[in-house]
């Protein structure tokens, strides 16, 4: 039962229970009365016939039983009344008329001079006793009718004038919280306290369905462009792919070619400024093509998605919408830049293709026009089929995807030997190779050379390295013999995980995690990548190197540009590129290269690793130049993690 119909009753029940109440103690009253009248009218007929009586009892005059019974019979209300002695004896019975319906009985006592001489009782009638009671009845009937109406009105009155609104408010309440839709209003006609919280059930919805929309534009809305999100554009791409269409869907990944060069030159307010320009004119270009939807997804890149039209329609269109970002003069500080983008064109009418795989298929296509000189289209069709390097790529890049998702990747090491101490089998030093093992062809690994570069080109580097350290973490935790024997095991890392601060933290984090020694681990920085990021690898570098961890500067000679900073790398190895190694037996010009890199190492006060080391006449000649360490072939190659950990359980 409700608390509506709970309350209704309980009111309809106090009601007609006061009611009834009152009209039962009116018709006691009434009774009373009636019965105290009858009372004294016999009082006063045993105080009449009392001497009369006296004479019976004490003198037994029996003619005085005939003056009773006269003077009894001449009550006009009177029917019968029984006398009776002190011993209960019936002495006298007079009946004056004949025993009706309503009638009324009474006794009391006989006394004379002061003494109890016996009892009489009485039966009356009255017809105006009568007539009351049946007029009483009736109108105890009619009052219990009255009362039951009054009730129900009054019921009904507090139901609609407050429980029921009450009702409505909670049913509001609840369907709100059910359907999430706060569009619905009560609209109070009374400004009573139900009225006031009904109007601020009203105030409270409107508010959240204010902070909603706001909040729901912000999800699904760039903050500076007012431009759809990321999330929106795959969700439209992802809708694009199931409906069939007549001609062909679209997606253009637009990369702006100038946005560096404001930003550089003017800092990032006018960055921002020329995106919000360029984002009014997108608006206002995309409302003469209808089936068009733009977003932003982030820096200077852009999504069109372009839906049901024919190829040449799509070419028209990406076309004009080029013309229309060269066509922006962006002015900052009275100073001009003229503004191009690289635009890649995707075509699609039914694929199995995810979304995701769509857009990346685009960002390809675009990385390719700024491969061609910028400011330009490049547009393919997922129908061609022969698919560019770059869409070759993105298969690669959904596979990355997929290895980190569904923990894919393999760990591999390789042994790190002290050219003083050559050892064929016993290791302690290991760097962290990666490997991908093909899901198709079984058994087969695809290289590291395609994968790594897809990753880092498409902004995966750092979910891939945190996989690396995390996974190597959590397998050498729970190998505590193994951990004792090395002496440090190295990691690469890519230069965007070096310099972003989120990575720095997430690393030490995992260090914390996995309580791993800092003085196990060192990490391996490829010289190219540090040349153009070289304060914030710096940044990084000092960090954990207050903690304990090694640093090693990898591909060390293929960017001879950077010896110019390389001192102020605190770094603690170098290790020379393997192309200079590989084969150096047999050309004296590498032997030289080699030499050199191996003095500048020397006065660096650097130890000196060399790899790819295939050769006993390769060791001999390194060993001569004093590298301190050697890695390659020659001593092992590349094995799982658990083939080192297997080795030291069981030597």
């Amino acid at each position: 039962m409700s608390f509506r119909s709970k309350l209704n009753l309980l009111f309809t029940s106090l009601i007609l229970s006061i009611g009834l109440g009152s009209i039962w103690l009116q018709k006691y009253q009434q009774q009373q009365i009636i019965q105290i009248s009858l009372q004294e009218q016999a009082i006063s007929i045993s105080t009449l016939i009392a001497d009369d009586f006296a004479k019976i009892i004490y003198f037994n005059e029996t003619s005085s039983m005939t003056i009773i019974a006269s003077q009894l019979k001449k009550i006009p209300s009177l029917i019968s009344a029984h006398i009776f002695d002190t011993k209960g004896k019936l002495l006298l019975k007079v009946i004056s008329k004949a025993e009706t319906n309503n009638t009324y009985k009474t006794s009391t006592k006989l006394t004379y001079q002061g003494s109890n001489i016996g009892k009489i009782n009485f039966i009356f009638y009255d017809n105006k006793l009568t007539n009351k009671s049946k007029f009483f009845e009736l109108y105890f009937m009619f009052s219990i009718v009255l009362f039951s109406i009054i009730g129900l009105i009054l019921v009904f009155f507090i139901d609609k004038k407050f429980i029921s609104r009450l009702e409505v408010l909670n049913l509001a309440l609840k369907e709100t919280a059910i359907s999430k839709d706060f569009s619905f209003r009560l609209n109070p006609s009374l400004t009573d306290e139900i009225g006031r919280a009904q109007a601020n059930f009203d105030n409270l919805i409107a508010t959240v369905e204010d902070k909603t929309s706001k909040l729901e534009f912000q999800a699904n809305h760039d903050s500076l462009t007012g431009l759809y999100s990321r999330e929106v554009l795959l969700e439209n791409i992802k809708v694009s792919i199931r409906i069939k269409a007549t001609f062909f869907h679209a997606v253009c990944y637009i990369d702006l070619d100038q946005f560096k060069v404001v930003n550089d030159t003017c800092g990032h307010k006018a960055g921002d400024m020329l995106l919000a320009e360029l984002a009014i004119e997108f608006k206002l270009f995309l409302k003469t093509y209808p089936n068009t939807t733009i977003g932003r997804i982030g820096g200077d890149e852009f999504i069109l998605l372009i839906k049901n039209r024919s190829l040449p329609e799509i070419n028209d269109l990406t076309a004009d919408l080029l013309k229309t970002i060269r066509n922006l003069n962006f002015k900052f500080m009275e100073r001009s830049f003229p503004v191009g983008a690289s635009i890649g064109v995707i075509t699609y009418k039914e694929t199995t293709l995810f979304a995701g795989d769509i857009l990346s298929s685009a960002d390809a296509a675009c990385y390719e026009a700024k491969e061609k000189g910028r400011n330009q289209i490049v547009c393919h069709s997922l129908c061609e089929n022969n698919l560019s390097v770059n869409q070759q790529e993105m298969n690669l890049v959904s596979k990355i995807y997929n290895a980190l998702d569904e923990d894919g990747f393999k760990l591999f090491l390789q042994p790190i030997v002290s050219a003083k101490h050559i050892s064929t089998t016993e290791y302690n030093i290991f760097e962290t190779l990666l490997r991908m093992p093909s899901k198709v062809n079984k058994g087969e690994i695809i290289s590291p050379a395609l994968f790594i570069p897809a990753s880092e080109r498409y902004g995966l580097s750092e979910k891939v390295d945190y996989w690396v350290v995390d996974n190597l973490f959590k397998k050498i935790s729970n190998e505590p013999l193994f951990i004792k024997s090395v002496k440090y095991i190295s990691i690469n890392l890519s230069i965007s995980s070096l310099a972003s601060n989120e990575m720095q933290h997430k690393i030490m984090n995992l260090f914390l995690k996995h309580n791993i020694d800092f003085h196990k681990i060192c990490f391996e920085i490829t010289e190219t990548g540090v040349s153009s990021q070289v304060d914030k690898a710096i940044k990084f570098i000092d960090f954990f190197k207050e903690l304990g961890v090694s640093f090693s500067l990898d591909d060390f000679g293929t960017g001879m540009s950077s010896f110019s900073y390389l001192s102020q790398l605190d770094v603690d190895f170098l290790k020379i590129d393997g192309h200079f190694i590989s084969n150096m037996e047999n050309d004296l010009i590498k032997q030289e290269m080699v030499h050199a890199m191996v003095r500048i190492g020397k006065t660096l006060n650097k130890k000196v690793v060399a790899e790819y080391v295939e050769s006993e006449k390769a060791i001999r000649l390194l060993q001569d130049m004093q590298v301190d360490y050697l890695q390659g072939y020659y001593f092992s190659q590349a094995h799982p993690i658990q083939y080192f950990i297997d080795k030291i359980k069981s030597p």
